[in-house]
This record gives structure tokens, C-alpha cells and sequence, in this order.
């Protein structure tokens, strides 16, 4: 205390004296360890921190918990000084890492001093998925089209298409370039900042090969002993066009339209019941230069020409009587 008087003949005494303070002794230092916390953009995460005095857990005590410093609520420690903030929400918190993302305070009381801390957050982006609302057909005939279209997930940005095999596309609309080739038909979406690219879908068409047509134009009219002229075919592939008699009209050529012209198709001429039997099994196509006669049946009996085997066998036969005969001469 200190005391002063401007009358230099009283001399200041002190009568009484009140003091007024505070012990801050009487309470005793916390730590609050803060654990870092993850979680997927637009989605939930669960926040940790454990209080202790000296080491020692302290129980029944509220923790504030925040989120890059904005308030995501409150939990009371457990016996072990713990205290868990589950489901708390990530929304408006972008994709990535933020060092000191997640902090906790206690305030303190009568008994504990306050205490806080803080810890990583790390934000993965979220998936995204496409879906086909019109999908491809499961076969095109070629040089023909076909429209697709889908949507996409959270980042918004539009499907893209692509082809392989084949087709080709512009856009959504695909053409089958093959009649025999598959066309794969892609989605796809690219991710951003807070979502990861979708998964591509494929679709698969079955190529068809396309009809076509054979036209002619008029030729004019023309004369018995005129020079030859071309019949002027064209068919609508572009194939050059072949001239000449349709498979079966020819078989049938060479066959029944012969005992008919001579009067005799009641009797041969086709395979029906009652007929003649005269029969050729042909190894292949009989048109085919390749093609040979494997069985001949005349009359309905195997008429079997000699083998290569056959007559090479009849060779040395002949050759060896001939020994024989001059061994034993």
C-alpha cells in the first residue's frame, strides 16, 4: 500500500486493510489432441479430440468442435476424456486438403484450465455415374444410323460419345460403316474439381450386312445379227454384277429341263420316288472345278471306278506273274 498526505504535519497511518484476489492455483492444465477426420465431397465425416489434465483422461467435459473454422457442433467426453461428433456434414467444403481443417476447443472451468487444438481434413472427390436413357440397338444393318443419349452425374458436364469397330459417330448419331464388324459405342464423363471422372459405358452392336439390288437400263431395241452389246447391270453395293444363270435354273439345266425337252422326266432327270436311280454324290459344288465324283450309282448300283490304289495294285500284279511266268520257264 502506499499512502501520501500534503499537510506536513499528520503523519498517514494505516487502520485497516482489505485484500481482494483471485487463486489461480486452483486449477489445474488441459491438452486437447485433436484427430484428423475424411471424408468424400457431399458427404459426412466423424470429428475426435481427447482432453486430458496432467495425462489423465477428463471426463463430462464439452468439446466445440469446427470445420475450417465454421461451427459443426458439440459432443461431452467419455471416461477415457474422448469426445466424438459422428455424421457431421462436408457439405459446402470442396475436395482436398486443408492442414487445419478440423478444430476443437474446450473452454474451461472451475476445476480445468481451457484447452485446444486442431488437425487435418482431407475431402476425396465423389464418384459419378452415366446413365443411358436412349440406348443402341443390339444390331444395325451397315450404312445405316442410329441415336443414343444418357446423363451424367454431380459435376454436370456433358457426356461425351465415341466409336470403335464398325461404325463411326457425330455426336450421338452413330452410322454403321461394316456389315460384318461389331460397333462399340462409348459414354463418357470427365470429372472436376470435386468429382472423379465416370466410368465409361460400352454398348455393343451386332453389324448386319445390307440387301441390294440389281438394276439394268434399257438397252433399246435390237436386231438379230447386231453387234453385242452389255446389258448394263448395275447393283447397288457396287459390286461389279456377274452374268449368267442362278444356281439352282442351272443345276436344273443340266438335269430335269433335258428328260423333260426328250419326254423321259417321268423317269429320270430329279430324285423321286419310282425314278430310275442314277445318282452322282459330287465332293462339293459340281460347278466347281475342284469338285470330283465320289460315288456313282447307275441304275441304283455303285458303279466304282478303279482307285489310283486300285490300279497301281493291278500294275504290280501283272508285273510280278510276269516273273513268276519267266522263273518258272
Amino acid at each position: 500500500a502506499f499512502l501520501s498526505t500534503s499537510s506536513g504535519s499528520v503523519t498517514p497511518s494505516i487502520s485497516s486493510v482489505s485484500v481482494c484476489f483471485t487463486d489461480t492455483g486452483s486449477t489445474s492444465p488441459t491438452t486437447l489432441a485433436v484427430d484428423a477426420a475424411g471424408g468424400t465431397f457431399g458427404g459426412t465425416t466423424n470429428l475426435s479430440a481427447t482432453l486430458t489434465s496432467n495425462g489423465t483422461p477428463v471426463a463430462n467435459e464439452p468439446v466445440a468442435f469446427t470445420l475450417n473454422g465454421t461451427s459443426a457442433g458439440s459432443a461431452q467426453t467419455n471416461s477415457s476424456g474422448v469426445a466424438t461428433l459422428s455424421n457431421v456434414s462436408l457439405s459446402g467444403i470442396g475436395a482436398g486438403s486443408y492442414p487445419t481443417g478440423v478444430g476443437a476447443s474446450f473452454a474451461g472451468d472451475a476445476g480445468f484450465d481451457s484447452s485446444n487444438g486442431s488437425a487435418a481434413l482431407t475431402v476425396s472427390k465423389a464418384a459419378q455415374a452415366i446413365t443411358v436413357t436412349t440406348h443402341a440397338p443390339g444390331s444395325a444393318v451397315y450404312n445405316t444410323g442410329f441415336s443414343v443419349a444418357a446423363t451424367g452425374g454431380g459435376s454436370g458436364n456433358s457426356v461425351t460419345f465415341s466409336s470403335s469397330g464398325g461404325c463411326s459417330n457425330t455426336g450421338a448419331t452413330f452410322t454403321m460403316t461394316s456389315g460384318t464388324t461389331a460397333c462399340s459405342v462409348k459414354y463418357d464423363q470427365a470429372g472436376d474439381a470435386n468429382y472423379t471422372a465416370a466410368a465409361m459405358v460400352t454398348e455393343t452392336v451386332n453389324a448386319q450386312k445390307a440387301g441390294q439390288s440389281i438394276n439394268f437400263t434399257n438397252p433399246g431395241a435390237h436386231t438379230y445379227g447386231d453387234a453385242n452389246f452389255a446389258p448394263g447391270a448395275t447393283a447397288s453395293s457396287g459390286n461389279a454384277v456377274a452374268y449368267g444363270m442362278e444356281w439352282n435354273a442351272a443345276l436344273r439345266a443340266i438335269t430335269l429341263t433335258p428328260a423333260e425337252t426328250f419326254g423321259v422326266a417321268d423317269r429320270v432327270g430329279s430324285l423321286s420316288p419310282g425314278k430310275i436311280a442314277d445318282v452322282v454324290v459330287w465332293s462339293g459344288d459340281p460347278f466347281e472345278f475342284a469338285t470330283r465324283a465320289e460315288r456313282v450309282f447307275v441304275n441304283g448300283v455303285e458303279s466304282r471306278a478303279p482307285s489310283r490304289e486300285d490300279m497301281l495294285e493291278a500294275r504290280y500284279n501283272k508285273f510280278r506273274n510276269m516273273a513268276q511266268f519267266f522263273t518258272e520257264s
